[in-house]
């Protein structure tokens, strides 16, 4: 399925893995065996690419909800709360994730237009706790989200791997003292 050639772009910008694109599946087996010669003519033989981690993903969708929230703009957006949660287990909260975090939020802050979660200083799991105690996703997640998924997953459960995330401290910015900001316009 997957090899994993973990590398960053050439200004180390995200880790992306090498996948085996697609998989043959059904039909494709099906044209292998009757047609061949159409397989390599239309070249549907699988192949690799390199696709964002899913580390990385998951890094972008805590700071996507952080960015909407701080712009006001939640309506259908609530999509990356069930991201996450289908994300989390596939991610391990150590060292690699906090160092990646770093290198995300680096490259995120510098797009200050509309990557303001990642601006130095801002409290990123002051913005999740806030996320999570205002219920701020919770009308969209469930007029439009959970109409959406193919399996019923409720908010409360979806948006308790956020709160994992908050407590991890990996999203934690290490030069915040006491003068912690959410970002937020007062």
């Amino acid at each position: 399925m997957a090899r994993k050639d973990r590398t960053g772009d050439r200004k180390g910008r995200e880790r992306r893995e090498r996948r085996r694109i697609p998989e043959m599946g059904y039909i494709g087996d099906m044209m292998e065996m009757e047609a061949p010669e159409m397989v390599e003519s239309f070249g549907l033989r699988p192949f690799e690419m390199k696709v964002q981690g899913i580390d990385r993903t998951m890094n972008d969708k805590v700071f996507a909800i952080c960015d909407y929230y701080l712009k006001g703009d939640v309506r259908r957006h609530s999509r990356h709360i069930y991201d996450i949660y289908k994300l989390l287990p596939m991610v391990s909260l150590n060292d690699d994730l906090g160092k990646l975090v770093k290198e995300v939020r680096k490259v995120r802050a510098g797009n200050v237009s509309i990557c303001h979660s990642a601006q130095p200083g801002v409290d990123v799991p002051g913005i999740l706790q806030e996320i999570i105690d205002k219920e701020i996703y919770r009308s969209d997640y469930e007029s439009v989200t959970s109409r959406i998924l193919e399996e019923q997953i409720s908010y409360d459960t979806a948006i308790g791997a956020v709160c994992r995330i908050a407590e991890s401290g990996m999203f934690t910015d290490k030069k915040l003292g006491s003068d912690r900001s959410t970002g937020r316009e007062a």
